[in-house]
């Protein structure tokens, strides 16, 4: 086994992330005067909100998204340790996965921001829809956002590592599906299946949950095996097939998103993806609580058994249903849906146990 003898820390540099946020928040402030002295010229005095013209409210909406959006492109997990003495491979992967990491995330952040923005603004604005402002305070209160905005944000995303957006996951899954059960119309949306609750009024919060938490499952996960890659080119433990499990948690992530990608719409090609897109995230699931115990030496032998018991109960729940009629279908898919969290949980903290005792530099403080 190779010795850890690379050079790390564990604190997060504070120092490096404030001048992180500031760079950024010097070029959007910049950025934003530019283009807003450009789109209010000969226009005196600007609306706060209007639907089809230039207002405040839908520059800073525009804001929020493309300051979200590429500020956590470049800034999440920007400081967080990379291995030197992996692979050729393992560090292509490396930086392969970080951008797809970063990407999901950016996007997931930029949505989740710009939707929060957009309802905000739009409860505002109905107090404050004859409001007009000279174009001078318009500057200085846009400016003014967008450099606040852009600190915060840069500064708490270049920090935040998988724990974080393991948390992030849960509360947006949770908050969207909670959000769509309360708006939807169709009280019988539960005798048939929780699908139809993505193409009716509250459709918008049950599909972005699904995407988002399928993007950021995604960035967790990929972080997760690529860490577990550096370990077995260092010898701490031996996994040929590792790639395999890398294999289904993809897919897992893949078919979580695609959910909420293609709404289910009878009769309709979306329809069919759908279905695709659904029986992909279970199956998926199922075989990995199995290949996990099989493919990843790091469990202790009375972990092995639990993490394939989630997946045997799995089936169970799955003939419960088709076979002796105990429940419904809609209940049958919250169930999948709890145990597939529970596990995912569960082998992040395994694995995080693992990592931490052995190679503290690959996880965010």
């Amino acid at each position: 086994m190779h010795r850890f003898n690379e050079k790390f820390n564990l604190n997060q540099p504070i120092t490096q992330r404030q001048n992180f946020a500031l760079g950024w928040t010097l070029f959007a402030v910049v950025g934003a005067a530019v283009v807003l002295f450009i789109r209010t010229r000969n226009h005196p005095n600007i609306p706060f909100i209007r639907d089809d013209e230039f207002s405040i409210a839908s520059f800073l909406i525009e804001i929020t998204f493309v300051v979200s959006f590429f500020v956590t492109a470049l800034g999440f997990r920007r400081y967080t340790f990379v291995s030197q003495t992996a692979s050729a491979r393992v560090q292509r992967l490396q930086a392969t996965g970080k951008w797809v990491t970063r990407l999901a995330i950016a996007f997931a952040t930029g949505v989740v921001v710009t939707t929060a923005s957009v309802l905000i603004f739009s409860v505002v604005g109905v107090a404050l829809r004859d409001l007009w402002l000279p174009d001078w305070f318009v500057l200085i209160g846009c400016i003014g956002y967008t450099g606040a905005f852009t600190y915060i944000i840069a500064y708490v995303i270049s920090g935040r590592g998988q724990t974080w957006l393991l948390f992030l996951a849960a509360g947006i899954f949770g908050g969207g599906f909670l959000l769509a059960i309360l708006i939807t119309p169709d009280l019988e949306w539960w005798t048939r299946a929780i699908s139809f609750l993505g193409d009716d009024t509250g459709g918008i919060f049950f599909n972005m949950a699904f995407i988002i938490a399928g993007l950021i499952l995604l960035a967790v996960l990929q972080d997760r095996i690529l860490d577990l890659m550096v370990m077995r080119e260092a010898d701490y433990f031996q996994a040929p097939r590792l790639e395999w499990l890398h294999a289904l948690l993809l897919a897992l992530c893949v078919g979580t998103t695609g959910i909420g990608l293609f709404p289910f719409i009878p009769n309709t090609p979306q329809f069919v993806l759908h279905q695709i897109f659904s029986n992909l995230a279970a199956g998926s699931f199922i075989l990995a609580t199995f290949v996990t115990a099989q493919l990843l030496p790091i469990f202790p032998e009375n972990i092995h058994y639990p993490s394939g018991a989630f997946g045997i109960l799995a089936i169970a729940m799955a003939i419960g249903h088709y076979v002796f009629h105990l429940y419904n279908f809609s209940a049958l898919e919250l169930m999948l849906i709890g145990i597939g969290s529970i596990w995912v949980s569960f082998f992040f903290g395994m694995t995080g146990l693992y990592i931490k005792e052995h190679r503290p530099d690959l996880l965010e403080s």
